[in-house]
């Protein structure tokens, strides 16, 4: 999670999601992963505005036999509600290798995000 000022929640989802291009990339010159991008889908979270990309990394380099060759990559960004005007939170899924988690997980992660209910001076 990280928060965003000076930009739309759009503006910083798309960002975020961007950031696969590093995330998955290889600074030692090796191939560059596939990357495919979903459409945005608008949603809301406590009755606040949210959108999320969703990530498709393919053929990622690997450096040792237990990396994985595929990961999904999802981005949700709202109103912020402490220090930031954009909250961004992201789940990364590895694919296509033992244990592998399904891509449901990172809806239930992200149907768990909300304000808190920290009351300041607490």
């Amino acid at each position: 999670m990280t928060g965003r000022n000076g930009v739309d929640i759009h503006t910083a989802a798309l960002e975020a999601a961007r950031g696969a291009e590093i995330i998955f990339g290889d600074s030692q010159g090796a191939s560059t992963p596939a990357l495919t991008y979903s459409p945005p889908i608008e949603f809301s979270i406590d009755d606040k505005p949210a959108v999320r990309y969703t990530v498709r990394a393919d053929n990622i380099h690997r450096r040792h036999d237990c990396d994985p060759t595929q990961a999904i990559f999802d981005v949700v960004a709202t109103a912020g509600y402490a220090t930031a005007a954009v909250a961004v939170f992201m789940v990364e899924l590895d694919q296509n290798i033992e244990g592998a988690l399904d891509h449901s997980l990172a809806d239930s992660i992200i149907s768990t995000i909300r304000p808190s209910d920290h009351t300041p001076g607490e």
